[in-house]
């Protein structure tokens, strides 16, 4: 049976990777493939050369620009009902009208100069791969957040070089396990014939050596660094004629080179000759052909230099030093002019090498080998790394709380242990993220297909034949019910129910806050194992607004569903218990993680000088329950009565503008300062005396055990499980959750305080006990 591609490019004007994609074209069997190829956006350009003309005519392709152009009424009338407004405002409905109800067994987004988002969201196909041409370390247009914000929906990430892939890799790891190499193919036959064709150009008939580029003016393909090497050379004595075909489209560098060239008197030896559809043919007449890039993954150029056996010079790029052995078949340079002119001197002047690089090019073809590549890959049926062993269940994966910090060093020592760890989240994880976790598959909204289903327009599923005839009826029934209350319920029903789904194909699923909306969908779902993490003191939350009460209504029923449930202290528990005791055998107490040797390296990077005589810091999000507002009212009668003090604030949140306009009625600005989030909040910490969390409701909270490992003495009310975390006397100063408690401790702390630093020294030698933490929860997730 016939594997069914889609390729999917943005414009198809001659240049490497699309001269590749055409040859791959040409290679193709069609008794084996059926192949749609799909051009975005070509707009007509200047002095480009369109390859449309040239694809094979058994693929089917579709020029997004021109049917745009003439797109009938019938089919904007169609589309009206067919797509829903954000389809419409994002992508050409000639391209939406091309994929639309069919089924790929492989979709190939080709190019890193655009973001794969229309093949990840409006393709339908078993796997997906995106093609990469350049070595992406060294590519400065490569937009990486936007490109790796469908990494979800990408199989494989195609390399054309071993070189270009390693140095990817190394710049993003999120791509190791799905990095595969196919070399950039050539039309032999065609490529001969070509560079046979006769030439009636004048500038070839000249005596003197030619050099020639083959590449398009932009900045990374060294024009400028050509021109210098060339200035090097004529003063030298060394004369010759170097060729420059490519397009000339980027006006002010092409304006740039051409005053260059007139300001050394090169501007009748160094010839732009703009685009030119059979370079090759004067490819024949060179004695050299120069690749002289900043970056390159797998030249064509020097591929096909090779093929006609003309040597070549080229920097080493990633690509340029696996198609290259330096003196055997072809010279290899590095990126300055100077050392760019000496090693093109010697290929001009020395007959004998270029005669010994053109001996070694013989009968050169990697065709077969490419192809069979091509195949192989596209044959497999099924792709590695996609063993299903335990999910972490987040609503946003990027909200920076504390819960997602103890997660993310949980998934860390399950991966020592050699568990397979994925993620689901209702938001698509930040670049920051995916590089954070590059072992990690995400899941999200995109992988349940009946959200896909309950967000299309009922036209769409009647006419896609992907959906079943079940799938096409339900779809016509729900759309009978518009109510509110009705849809919710259809979506509870399909969408949360393959929801649920997902979850059961897991061995262990991990729900990481206690406020989660999916609680329920993981109790449900039919998972070996269920473990639901409670990152605060669950007593005192429960009740504390009527969102939280509204949340926990049915906890008892839906906690009896899951095989643990994780709190962070024996207090917490206990009152947990008092809450629930139909679930105490279900309990565990199991701290959180610590970085230990993070915190003391970022610990020591300076920060303003401390404020004397006492300096409190708080690092915690402005909301209602970390209480800064009562703390201000506090430091207000201190001030007042004559108290000296500075207090850093450090995170932000919604009461962020309240708290600026209370610090500033009260007229606090001189003593306490709302720094913002930071990304290194310990150093301020290390440059505090002490470490204040005065919250109205806590868990096991990490930040005082940050602290301590800075040698901080902390005060903090005495709520959730600080009482546990803080030996009165000897590492802290426990308040009661009170103002008068809070006044009561701080003012304690000013009249004396001998005690910090006695305290100070007592945490010289503390040492947080992550080793034990990580035995007993690799114990808890083996099933």
């Amino acid at each position: 049976m016939k594997k069914k591609l889609l390729f999917v490019i943005s414009q198809f004007y001659k240049g490497g990777a699309e001269s590749a994609l055409l040859n791959l074209f040409k290679l193709l069997d069609k008794e084996a493939y059926e192949v749609d190829f799909l051009v975005m956006n070509q707009m007509p350009a200047e002095n480009a050369v369109s390859l449309i003309p040239m694809v094979p005519s058994w693929i089917r392709l579709c020029d997004v620009f021109q049917e745009n152009l003439n797109y009938p009424l019938p089919k904007r009338a169609r589309g009206r009902f067919l797509y829903t407004i954000p389809q419409k405002d994002e992508f050409p409905r000639p391209a939406l009208d091309f994929v639309f109800g069919k089924q790929y067994d492989w979709a190939f987004h080709v190019g890193e100069w655009y973001t794969p988002v229309f093949v990840a969201r409006e393709v339908n196909a078993v796997h997906k791969a995106a093609w990469i041409h350049t070595d992406l370390s060294k590519a400065s247009y490569f937009n990486a957040k936007e490109y790796f914000r469908y990494d979800d929906a990408v199989d494989s990430y195609i390399f054309v070089s071993q070189n270009a892939l390693k140095s990817s890799v190394e710049a993003y790891p999120l791509m190791k396990e799905k990095a595969a190499v196919i070399y950039n193919p050539l039309d032999l036959p065609e490529l001969r014939k070509m560079a046979q064709e006769p030439t009636e150009d004048v500038l070839l008939e000249t005596k003197r050596p030619i050099v020639l580029t083959v590449a398009n003016i932009r900045t990374e393909k060294g024009h400028l660094r050509q021109l210098e090497a060339m200035r090097i050379l004529k003063q030298r004595g060394v004369n010759f004629t170097w060729l420059n075909i490519g397009s000339l489209a980027y006006g002010p560098l092409v304006e740039k080179v051409r005053e260059q060239a007139k300001a050394y008197g090169l501007e009748k030896d160094f010839l732009l000759l703009g685009s030119r559809s059979n370079p090759y043919r004067y490819m024949r007449y060179a004695d050299a052909v120069a690749v002289l890039s900043d970056f390159e993954s797998w030249s064509m150029v020097i591929t096909e230099a090779k093929t006609l056996r003309v040597p070549v010079i080229a920097t080493r790029t990633a690509g340029a030093l696996e198609q290259i052995v330096h003196g055997e078949n072809g010279i290899l340079t590095d990126f300055t002019p100077e050392d760019i002119a000496d090693k093109l001197e010697l290929l001009l002047t020395n007959e004998e090498l270029r005669q010994k690089i053109r001996d070694s090019l013989t009968d050169f073809d990697n065709t077969t080998e490419i192809v069979e590549s091509f195949g192989r890959l596209v044959s497999k049926e099924e792709l590695s790394g996609l063993e299903k062993d335990i999910l972490f269940v987040f609503d946003d994966v990027n909200y920076p709380s504390g819960a997602k910090g103890a997660a993310l060093h949980q998934m860390d020592a399950l991966q020592r242990a050699g568990h397979k760890v994925a993620v689901f989240s209702g938001t698509e994880p930040n670049l920051e993220l995916r590089m954070r976790l590059p072992e990690v598959r995400f899941y999200g909204w995109h992988s349940i297909q009946k959200n896909r289903w309950f967000n299309s327009r009922v036209l769409a599923i009647l006419l896609d034949r992907s959906w079943t005839a079940t799938e096409k009826m339900e779809k016509l029934t729900c759309s009978f019910r518009p109510a509110a209350d009705k849809q919710q319920q259809t979506f509870r029903r399909y969408v949360m129910g393959e929801a649920q789904k997902l979850f059961g194909q897991f061995k262990t699923v991990c729900v990481v806050s206690e406020g989660s909306i999916w609680r329920e969908d993981v109790a449900n779902c039919s998972a070996q194992k269920k473990i639901q993490w409670i990152h605060t003191d669950y007593s005192a939350w429960k009740n504390f607004s009527d969102w939280t009460r509204h949340i926990t209504k049915d906890d008892g029923q839906i906690y009896q569903k899951f095989d643990t449930i994780v709190l962070l202290s024996e207090q917490i528990r206990n009152r947990f218990i008092q809450i629930y005791p139909q679930l105490a055998s279900r309990t565990k107490v199991l701290p959180n993680f610590i970085d230990q040797e993070e915190i003391l390296q970022k610990g020591q990077m300076r920060s303003e000088k401390p404020f004397p005589p006492v300096h409190f810091v708080t690092v915690g999000r402005l909301s209602q329950e970390k209480s800064l507002m009562r703390l201000l009212k506090i430091l207000y009668g201190l001030k007042e009565e004559g108290y000296r003090f500075h207090w850093d604030w450090i995170g932000d949140g919604p009461e962020w503008n309240d708290a600026v306009e209370k610090i500033q009625k009260l007229d606090l600005t001189d003593c306490v300062t709302l720094r913002g989030a930071h990304r290194n909040p310990f150093r301020y910490v290390k440059n505090a005396q002490v470490f204040a969390l005065l919250s109205s409701y806590e868990g096991l909270p990490n930040t005082i055990y940050e602290a301590f490992v800075l040698g901080v003495p902390v005060l903090a009310t005495a709520v959730g499980g600080i009482p546990e975390q803080i030996s009165q006397g000897k590492n802290g100063w426990l308040a009661a959750n009170t103002e008068k408690g809070i006044r009561d401790a701080i003012v304690h702390i000013l009249e004396n305080q001998n005690e910090i630093e006695r305290f100070h020294e007592n945490l010289q030698q503390y040492h947080y006990p992550n080793e034990m933490i990580e035995k007993e929860l690799n114990e808890l997730f083996e099933c």
